[in-house]
């Protein structure tokens, strides 16, 4: 396989991508690069709303396309932002916004567990492959660190004393998209 689309508009996302693959000779393209929408995430789970931005790029390209979908879950919350984890805050939601209403939600909440879930989706050859990552941590009560996106400003995960958006670099090692990315890199690196 030499070249990658990348179901993506998320310049975050796709540096992280990018950044994993490095060491391999594959060329990657997002979705934004090629000018294509994205299909609206209907799903009702992260693999439906993987399957539905693979399936739509992979049929017009028939390129080897990489989707995932990922989102927080905070136990309190009972696991919501979930799938909305994007437009939590609604349609115009942005990464600030989410954070704020996370915030408040939770304040005065002692159980601050979460989980970020990443399910990837790889269509190669006409072939779906499946990876799943997850890391566990908590919701910080403020924001911290300035770089990644997201919930990064709030996420500490399990075993870290520092927030994702303190740990750009190590993020990139250790979240639940790099523990995806691991199994799809084996997996490409078969076919």
């Amino acid at each position: 396989m030499d070249k990658l689309v990348v179901a993506t508009h998320n310049q975050g996302k796709l540096r992280e991508i990018k950044h994993f693959f490095s060491d391999i000779p594959i060329e990657i393209i997002s979705a934004a690069e090629l000018s294509e929408s994205s299909p609206k995430e209907t799903g009702i789970t992260y693999r439906e709303n993987a399957l539905l931005k693979a399936r739509y790029l992979y049929k017009k390209y028939r390129i080897p396309t990489l989707a995932d979908d990922s989102g927080l879950e905070v136990k309190a919350l009972n696991g919501m932002p979930g799938i909305y984890s994007a437009r939590f805050d609604g349609a115009k939601a942005t990464y600030h916004s989410n954070n704020i209403k996370l915030l408040g939600l939770l304040e005065g909440k002692r159980d601050r567990r979460a989980e970020f879930v990443c399910v990837m989706i790889l269509i190669a050859d006409d072939k779906t492959y499946q990876a799943t990552g997850k890391v566990a941590g908590n919701i910080a009560c403020d924001f911290s660190g300035t770089e990644g996106f997201g919930y990064d400003p709030l996420f500490i995960p399990v075993g870290y004393g520092r927030s994702y958006a303190e740990m750009e670099y190590k993020k990139q090692s250790i979240s639940h998209r790099a523990v995806a990315l691991k199994k799809i890199k084996r997996i490409i690196k078969t076919l």
